[in-house]
């Protein structure tokens, strides 16, 4: 081979490694988001991504004061469903005000509001292999 196709065929390569590298390298910005849902209504809640770069695992997120509370009964079902696809890990939190009460894997597709009376902070947080890890917050405020 003369020099001018040994060339070509380096720059091809050179190419083909950096298009590989490039691609690859790209954050998968499609977020799989559950449908949460209470009295079979679906309710708002806010995304965080990235929730496991918090300075303070244990502490409430920082923008829950800007979540307004759900109301519900005490001991109510909540739903938490995954329509398209299921996470690789499911894990949640619950807060009493600023205290951890709940920091455990999230087990079948449904919990119960507590029995107390109460503002209680949740973060449903999902994991996946190829997609963006996200956290799912909302206030429920248990009142009779």
């Amino acid at each position: 081979m003369n020099n001018r196709m040994i060339e070509k065929i380096r720059n091809l390569i050179v190419f083909m490694v950096i298009t590989i590298l490039l691609v690859g390298c790209q954050p998968n910005e499609n977020i799989v988001i559950p449908d949460i849902s209470v009295n079979d209504e679906e309710i708002s809640y806010i995304i965080h991504k990235n929730y496991n770069n918090v300075s303070n695992p244990d502490a409430p997120p920082p923008f829950h004061h800007e979540i307004e509370p759900i109301k519900v009964a005490p001991n109510t079902r909540v739903d938490v469903v995954y329509v398209d696809e299921e996470p690789n890990h499911l894990g949640w939190k619950q807060w009493h005000g600023e205290v951890l009460i709940v920091d455990e894997d999230f087990v079948g597709d449904h919990f119960f509001a507590p029995s107390r009376e109460g503002i209680y902070i949740y973060s449903i947080e999902s994991r996946w292999t190829w997609k963006e890890d996200i956290a799912a917050v909302f206030i429920l405020q248990v009142e009779n």
